[in-house]
């Protein structure tokens, strides 16, 4: 029998990651935080989250569905920029998983300026990257993890990139109303 926890109501997520962004936590403590948090946000929106499991030697922080796919995800909060490697080791998990499984990759800490082209260059897209600007979004209580994802997935599959900054979509959005 599946034991249900009570959901925590978004406000209570939106203080502690407030409370996260600004230093109340450290180190990995401050991942592992941060990781939890997402899956609440990912439960309040009805996503189906699995929090983080290990496979045949493998840890990966989470999982959930979105318009019938499955996505596995890692959040990371380093004190620099993401390489392309640790992103890497992700879509190498994915190479074990269900055909057409897809990947996010969050980082609070950006990535660096070769990871996404890296990605990109000559191979098939199937990890979105998301950054702490997007983060801050969806943690701003005016946006939804599932409305930043379909926009990313959107762009993904028109121009090929894993790096779309949610950002440049509201600013388009501005300049199109404009018009």
């Amino acid at each position: 029998m599946l034991i249900q926890r009570p959901m925590r109501a978004k406000k209570h997520i939106i203080k502690d990651y407030g409370n996260l962004v600004n230093g109340s936590i450290k180190g990995i403590q401050r991942g592992f935080v941060f990781e939890k948090l997402v899956n609440e946000i990912l439960e309040i929106e009805n996503l189906n989250p699995s929090y983080s499991y290990k496979a045949a030697g493998e840890q990966i922080d989470g999982m959930f569905e979105f318009r019938n796919r499955y996505f596995h995800f890692e959040c990371k909060w380093e004190d620099k920029a993401i390489s392309v490697s640790s992103i890497y080791q992700l879509q190498g998990k994915l190479d074990g998983k269900l055909d057409g499984s897809l990947g996010v990759f969050i980082s609070m800490s950006n990535f660096s300026t070769d990871a996404p082209k890296a990605l990109e260059k000559g191979k098939s897209i199937n990890i979105i990257l998301f950054t702490k600007e997007d983060m801050d979004f969806i943690f701003s209580n005016k946006h939804y993890f599932n409305e930043l994802l379909d926009v990313k997935l959107r762009y993904a599959a028109l121009y090929g990139s894993t790096l779309y900054e949610y950002i440049s979509h509201l600013q388009m959005q501005k300049l199109n109303k404009a018009k």
